[in-house]
């Protein structure tokens, strides 16, 4: 199942850690910092900052913080995350998501590192797969 793609802007920011769901659009200049969470279907516009850990949701977006769970859902429901990201009806069954997700997964289950990169290469789909390998850790010697 293709998930919906919508972009990221020129000179957007995204930190490792953050998520950005079906959808999404990333405006240009856009920061979305470690543990912030840009929703489904969510529009954040040009220059704007989501802080550490909250929830961007709706279009345009408007910022929560994560324990804001009245406020988060009250656009949130909205947007139907089941359909978006499952192709599913909100009461369709959990099972039936978890599986598609599985299979989702399980795509990549065959991705290599390719040397020298940061990413990973999908043998599954030909693509640059989204998971982000960390950079080679520096050894430093101790001067005594």
């Amino acid at each position: 199942m293709p998930l919906r793609h919508r972009g990221v802007g020129r000179g957007a920011f995204l930190a490792t850690g953050a998520s950005v769901f079906p959808g999404a659009r990333i405006g240009p200049d856009v920061e979305v910092p470690i543990n912030a969470v840009v929703h489904v279907d969510t529009e954040v516009p040009a220059g704007v900052t989501v802080p550490i850990g909250w929830v961007a949701v709706g279009a345009p977006a408007q910022l929560f913080p994560p324990g804001d769970h009245e406020g988060i859902w009250a656009i949130q429901e909205q947007l139907d995350f089941p359909e978006t990201v499952y192709g599913l009806p909100r009461d369709h069954e959990a099972a039936e998501r978890m599986a598609r997700q599985t299979a989702w997964f399980g795509a990549h289950r065959d991705d290599e590192t390719i040397p020298g990169d940061r990413a990973s290469w999908s043998t599954s789909t030909g693509r640059v797969a989204t998971t982000v390998v960390p950079p080679p850790a520096v050894e430093t010697s101790e001067a005594g």
